[in-house]
């Protein structure tokens, strides 16, 4: 998916009028588009670990980009980044 469809998605989702409980709903569900377009995005970028919630990628040649970010593992969970 381009990048300037996942912006407008992005946008248009956010415009809408929902309440904080619908918001995580969908986040937890795997309903946000957003997030799913995103995770899309950045699962193509190669890696062997990456993050369980953003597909961020923990190893490879994109990983130190990401830790740039702050994206990099979390302390207490390396299963999930920072971010």
């Amino acid at each position: 998916m381009p990048l300037r469809r996942y912006l407008s998605l992005l946008r248009l989702y956010r415009a809408k009028d929902k309440s904080v409980d619908q918001i995580w709903r969908a986040l937890l569900t795997d309903d946000y588009p957003p997030l799913r377009y995103g995770r899309r995005l950045i699962g193509l970028l190669p890696s062997a670990r990456r993050c369980k919630n953003c597909s961020a990628p923990f190893d490879g040649i994109t990983a130190p980009l990401f830790r740039l970010v702050g994206r990099a593992p979390f302390e207490r969970n390396p299963r999930f980044c920072g971010w």
